[in-house]
């Protein structure tokens, strides 16, 4: 075995962790975002699903795929975080369990799109500053549309209880 032959190799292999890891970003990360909002909320999960969400869409090698993923795990995080609270009107139901999940499943995949859009080309300072301010604008948005219940659910609201957090709120508005 030559060494040409022995650095394929363990680039194969490094690939094929990485690919590995991904999944797990991607589990992780949903896992979090199931208790960053709505009725079971842990502050911390709220900083850190986005963390992992973002590793999962920056080491997928598939950009439509991981599109697709991110749309699931937000809108399955959306409906964990909600259950239990279905209304007895049936339209009322069918507006609030599958309308709002889906609307914000695919909205909330676009701060996504953006930073693996734009992040490539925005070097490293733009990269890091692209998917918060695409985040926040997003979440914005949704605050001003009816169609998804406003800002319910946004994950802002699951750090009311963080001093600072809510100083920060105080001067800025939630999206602070």
């Amino acid at each position: 075995m030559n060494a040409s032959t022995r650095n394929n190799s363990v680039a194969n292999s490094l690939d094929r962790q990485t690919d590995r890891l991904a999944w797990l970003w991607l589990l992780v990360g949903f896992g979090l975002l199931s208790f960053s909002a709505w009725q079971t909320i842990i502050p911390l999960a709220a900083w850190l699903a986005p963390v992992f969400l973002l590793r999962f869409a920056r080491t997928s090698p598939r950009p439509r795929l991981t599109s697709l993923l991110l749309f699931v795990a937000y809108t399955a995080a959306i409906l964990i975080g909600t259950r239990g609270t279905a209304p007895s009107d049936p339209w009322v139901l069918a507006f609030a369990v599958i309308t709002t999940p889906l609307v914000r499943g695919v909205v909330y995949v676009l701060p996504f799109v953006a930073d693996g859009q734009l992040g490539r080309r925005l070097g490293t300072w733009g990269r890091l500053l692209a998917f918060p301010l695409a985040y926040t604008t997003v979440d914005w948005v949704l605050s001003l549309l009816r169609l998804t219940n406003g800002n319910v659910g946004s994950l802002a609201y699951s750090q009311s209880a963080i001093p600072p957090v809510a100083q920060l709120a105080s001067l800025t508005g939630m999206w602070g």
